[in-house]
């Protein structure tokens, strides 16, 4: 599904759901860890398993940017360190639209 398409139909206030057949696609921040800073495009992100982030962006600003299991959100792209500071391991399936 395209990104414009996930948006429009979350903005009208639908779920969207998403159907993997495998997990390679996930992405996994371990919980009390920093990523690597990196880029994303615009995407779609669907939490697998929700955890407390933030996002330290390269100006030093701090952005809020938990996640709930079986949230879906648009996120706008950027670059940023992930930080979970939660108990708990993040699992997350991102869209970036090409």
């Amino acid at each position: 599904m395209g990104g414009a398409m996930a948006r429009n139909l979350m903005s009208a206030g639908h779920n969207v759901a998403l159907w993997s057949h495998s997990e390679g696609k996930a992405e996994k921040i371990p919980a009390q860890t920093r990523e690597p800073q990196h880029t994303h495009h615009d995407r779609v992100v669907v939490s697998l398993s929700g955890a407390e982030l933030e996002h330290i962006l390269p100006n030093g600003k701090i952005q809020p940017s938990t996640l709930k299991t079986g949230e879906v959100v648009w996120r706008l792209g950027g670059t940023h360190i992930g930080h979970n500071m939660g108990q708990t391991d993040l699992w997350v399936i991102a869209i970036e639209p090409k």
